[in-house]
């Protein structure tokens, strides 16, 4: 540990004496974490010059991760307002739904590897992991934050998950229409 680093570390521990420059050496520490947006695919030479402003817009203020997070949210956000319209539905009081949906909720996020990584079951659990939409959700996080992936390194996951909402929000509309005109 040099001279630096002993610094920080006591700030990071007694922030009450901090060290004089310890805003610029905590600066200095982060900043191989910062998003470069030259060091992203679309900065190479080899872009057209038609990329080159609108790269220069989103491209260097934004990382193409923070798209791709947007798009899972987005698309997560819609398979729960599904299955919520669809419990809605499917539950005849208050009490059902909140004894029968956290318990499934649960159950489905242990078998789509939000409780542990699927990784670690066996291929025939982890097949049927991906039964749920919990699995794909799981895979596309992986996918952005550990590899940083974008848009388009998601978009099988992407797609499924539509298809998990579109399913859901259909099923849930046509029960509700019934329920509504019984």
């Amino acid at each position: 540990m040099n001279h630096h680093d002993e610094r920080l570390d006591a700030y990071l521990w007694d922030p009450a004496a901090p060290p004089e420059d310890s805003v610029v050496e905590i600066e200095r520490r982060l900043a191989p974490a910062r998003f470069d947006p030259r060091a992203h695919p679309l900065a190479s030479s080899d872009v057209p010059r038609t990329h080159s402003a609108a790269r220069r817009r989103v491209g260097s203020w934004l990382p193409p991760m923070a798209l791709a997070a947007a798009a899972l949210v987005i698309v997560w956000v819609l398979v729960g307002t599904g299955a919520g319209m669809l419990a809605g539905t499917v539950f005849r009081t208050p009490e059902q739904a909140s004894a029968i949906g956290p318990a499934l909720g649960i159950g489905l996020g242990m078998l789509g590897g939000a409780m542990w990584p699927l990784e670690i079951v066996t291929p025939v659990m982890r097949a049927i992991g991906h039964g749920t939409p919990h699995a794909w959700a799981v895979d596309g996080w992986i996918e952005v934050l550990s590899r940083g992936g974008g848009l388009l390194d998601i978009g099988p996951q992407l797609a499924v998950l539509a298809g998990f909402a579109a399913v859901l929000l259909a099923l849930a509309s046509i029960r509700l229409r019934r329920r509504l005109t019984a």
